[in-house]
């Protein structure tokens, strides 16, 4: 049902012309320029992307375009699409809404299709970098969450005015396709029987945020995963006892993830204060349970705003590198399988194991209407292992924190 009415919403839009006065188009952009100085590791804004080395103007640079169409004040289609640089480059991974909404009264509506999955406070506009202050949202507390940022279903949403602020509540129901590639081939791995709640309180200068999510990890699919965890389960306990353990960690089918957040953020054109602390638990190795978050400050002056921030994504519990058994007494071929199960366990666990904190400085320059400049520096310190939100080059053989610069200069304009 949802890509039927994706495809719905397409052929509704593209059939419509811009003099329809029923239409509206709205776009953003962004030109960015980044350098990172660390030729071990890649950097790149979300899990969902490809990693860059060195200078690029790949990984933060973004364009656009939402289309709103009002069959009548009741019902309406809309549907917004940006081009980042994806690791997956396939159409449904650029399309970040294609739905279908019916306002039932002024405080009740019901949308169907793909929606965005309002897992953070910045879910209605996580592409729009000139609709908030920095360069780009922290990597700690969106990288791996806007992996998540979709989901195919439906939605209720009750939103009102309540004792002098606004309140939003909804709930959403369907299934989150996580699509992802790199050197080591596809990932493929579907939410399935997902459920979303979230609530919004904006109050004078203050909003607030709380979002929950749950759902069955289900169609996991990435190279020779299959026949690695048939190794494992293959060869009995009392010759390796950790097979079985490490299988059963490694394998995310049918297993419940839930993600828990809350926000606050606060602005009265002097003051910019933002933050958010989010908790994940599902017991894979792949995306270990952890908990991850931000504090940002800024203070505007004129058209000129100075931020700094600070942000960390820490696993609940320490990773897990096993050492290399003594297996010179077993037999063929058990005393060469079981070492080599045991690397690629800890190289698994080294490319995605995530640790890591960071600070920031920046400057935003709303220079014309529409338009902002903006200058930012990182610092992080990655821990080891924990450069799982970068892309690696070289870092496997390494075996102590390390530290890392990006840099980063763009310009952003809405339209």
């Amino acid at each position: 049902m949802p890509r039927f009415l994706i495809f719905f919403v397409l052929m509704s839009i593209s059939c419509l012309t811009n003099g329809n006065e029923k239409l509206r188009i709205d776009g953003f952009a962004t030109l960015a320029l980044t350098h990172i100085d660390d030729s071990d590791v890649k950097f790149r804004a979300s899990l969902t992307n490809t990693g860059r080395s060195s200078t690029s103007f790949l990984p933060d640079s973004v364009i656009g375009v939402q289309a709103q169409y009002s069959f009548n004040d009741k019902f309406e289609a809309v549907i917004q699409g940006s081009f980042t640089d994806k690791s997956y480059q396939h159409l449904s991974t650029y399309i970040n809404m294609a739905f279908l909404r019916y306002r039932v009264n002024n405080a009740w509506s019901v949308r169907a299709g793909r929606l965005n999955t309002k897992l953070y406070m910045l879910s209605e506009y996580r592409d729009a970098n000139y609709a908030y202050l920095w360069a780009r949202p922290p990597i700690e507390m969106y990288g791996a969450a806007t992996s998540s940022s979709k989901v195919d279903g439906v939605e209720v949403t009750f939103a009102d005015d309540v004792q002098g602020g606004h309140i939003t509540a909804s709930l959403a129901y369907g299934y989150t396709p996580v699509r992802m590639d790199g050197q080591s081939g596809e990932f493929k791995l579907d939410f399935t029987e997902a459920l979303f709640l979230s609530l919004e309180q904006q109050f004078l200068y203050w909003r607030f945020s709380l979002s929950a999510a749950t759902g069955v990890m289900d169609n996991y699919e990435f190279p020779n995963f299959d026949s690695f965890i048939a190794n494992l389960n293959a060869i009995p306990t009392e010759f390796f006892p950790q097979g079985k353990i490490i299988a059963d960690y490694f394998d995310p089918e049918n297993k419940r993830a839930n993600y828990l957040s809350v926000g606050a953020a606060f602005d009265d054109g002097e003051w910019i204060f933002q933050t958010e602390l989010a908790f994940y638990r599902a017991n894979w190795s792949s995306l270990a349970d952890a908990k991850f978050g931000y504090i940002s400050l800024g203070k505007h002056i004129q058209s000129f705003t100075p931020y700094i921030m600070l942000a960390f994504n820490e696993p609940e519990e320490d990773y897990e590198i096993y050492p290399l058994p003594d297996v010179s007494q077993l037999p063929p071929p058990l005393n060469f399988a079981i070492p080599a199960l045991l690397n690629t366990t800890n190289n698994s666990t080294v490319n995605t194991a995530i640790d890591q904190t960071s600070i920031g400085l920046g400057l935003r320059w709303d220079m014309a209407e529409k338009w902002c400049l903006k200058v930012q520096v990182n610092r992080y310190k990655i821990d080891f292992p924990g450069s799982g939100l970068f892309g690696n080059n070289a870092i496997l053989g390494q075996t102590q924190s390390r530290t890392t610069n990006v840099y980063h200069l763009s310009v952003s304009t809405v339209f």
